[in-house]
């Protein structure tokens, strides 16, 4: 019994076939062609490297020069599917976890439940009976109310004490059969290795090259789910974050440096909406992880690995014109270049590579509001101060667009306090705006998380 993904067959499910599981691969939102340009061009050759002579080809003025971005050019934001007007919300999580899905997780735990048994023949005094997709279906369904519904244990969901216990999760499964599901949960087809085998070992060695080896399979699919399920809008965040983890793992990365109060942990970099925090795509960094890219495709080179997983998380998007958002991403001339190459903007902080008279600003000699703009092209970068100084670099705005203003206290020569309104840059204002709106999903994540936590990710 094959357990892989078939791209490119039907989608059609037969819960008593003993086939393949299929995928639908038809995506709803496909990208266009890449622009028509080689990368050995003299005049762009510099989008795919970022070397010392990169500032050569820069040419910085203090004077502006009109430029305004194309309108965008995808598909109308929202639901990329038919909704029937009483649809309720397990309508489109279904379209995201998808039965083809479930079934795969109800023949990969069936697989590796009946080969761990197998070797295992103590645990066969117990019954076992194949799980089926209704109750792998409930099973998720109570992962869901355990993110929300915190108990000090798991047993606690079927307690019959007033203070403790979920009625629905008793009524919709035993305790018994909960655990025996979770103890035999497998997400990969790779089969069950007797721990000091061969196998064992080779598969050991497997996850150390690759520590979501055995979940890739379902994260790739969740992604597809997600990314087909909803047309973007003009504006988009990539944002980077990190989930907090104590203990020693493969892909725990530190955060020092950061003025996040997390320490530690699987650092995350996602493509969201920054209306309602609806993450499009996503995507683990761990140390020594080797960037895939589909052949063919031209991609932007350089050491900024954070711009090279932006590069990949961001190619369904290119060439509609999108706006793109960077949040704890610093942004550099050359990969703005390479994405209106590619007919997408983007916008964020910046640090490197910038040009002389924005560079040498120290924030002592700038008074609150006080910007400074130099432009090379489309490419526009704007030093402000408020609190603290900002570098903004981007291609979202004209760089002669009316700057909007922020009341803000200012301390006087005198030593006296008076609120004033000081001048913010456009290009400013909607980098604040969009990230900011962003974080309303992260604190919908961090409220209302999946499961109980886990010692393992996977198995």
């Amino acid at each position: 019994m094959d357990l892989h993904y078939n791209d490119g067959a039907s989608c059609s499910y037969d819960p008593g076939a003993e086939t393949d599981v299929h995928l639908y691969t038809d995506h709803i939102y496909e990208h266009r062609p890449e622009t028509d340009f080689s990368p050995d061009d003299h005049a762009l050759g510099r989008l795919y490297g970022e070397t010392n002579e990169v500032q050569e080809w820069r040419n910085w003025k203090a004077e502006l020069a009109y430029w305004i971005p194309r309108d965008f050019e995808g598909p109308v934001a929202g639901p990329a599917f038919p909704l029937a007007p009483d649809a309720k919300e397990i309508a489109y999580f279904y379209q995201i976890f998808d039965i083809q899905l479930i079934s795969y997780l109800v023949r990969a735990t069936n697989r590796y439940a009946q080969q761990r048994r197998w070797e295992n023949p103590k645990e066969t005094k117990t019954k076992w009976y194949p799980v089926t997709v209704a109750e792998m279906k409930a099973f998720i369904g109570i992962l869901i109310i355990m993110g929300y519904n915190k108990q000090p244990h798991i047993t606690h969901y079927w307690s019959t004490d007033d203070d403790l216990g979920n009625l629905l999760v008793s009524k919709t499964m035993s305790r018994a059969r909960f655990k025996q599901i979770m103890k035999y949960l497998s997400y990969s087809d790779h089969p069950y290795a007797r721990p000091g085998t061969e196998a064992a070992r080779g598969q050991k060695e497997a996850e150390r090259q690759d520590p979501l080896v055995r979940v890739k399979a379902v994260v790739e699919r969740i992604n597809r789910n997600s990314r087909c399920a909803r047309n973007p809008g003009a504006e988009i965040v990539l944002d980077e974050s990190c989930i907090g983890l104590k203990g020693r793992k493969p892909m725990k990365v530190l955060t020092q440096g950061r003025s996040s109060s997390i320490k530690s942990g699987y650092q995350i970099y996602s493509v969201s909406d920054p209306q309602n925090g609806y993450i499009y795509l996503d995507d683990v960094w761990y140390p020594n992880k080797e960037l895939a890219y589909s052949e063919g495709h031209l991609r932007f080179h350089g050491d900024n690995t954070a711009l090279q997983i932006a590069d990949g998380l961001l190619r369904s998007f290119y060439n509609f014109n999108h706006r793109v958002y960077f949040d704890s991403v610093a942004v550099t001339a050359q990969f703005l270049d390479y994405l209106n190459a590619h007919n997408t903007y983007g916008c964020g902080t910046a640090k490197d590579g910038l040009p002389h008279d924005i560079r040498v600003l120290e924030p002592k000699d700038m008074v609150p509001g006080q910007m400074v703009n130099m432009q090379d092209g489309p490419l526009l970068v704007t030093a402000w101060f408020d609190r603290k100084k900002w570098v903004v670099m981007s291609t979202v705005t004209n760089p002669n667009a009316k700057w909007s203003s922020t009341k803000r206290k200012v301390r006087l020569p005198d030593g006296s306090v008076e609120a004033k309104c000081i001048p913010v840059p456009l290009n400013v204002k909607l980098l604040q705006q969009f990230t900011k709106e962003s974080e309303f999903g992260e604190q919908l994540r961090a409220n209302f998380g999946f499961g109980k936590p886990s010692r393992r990710l996977h198995r």
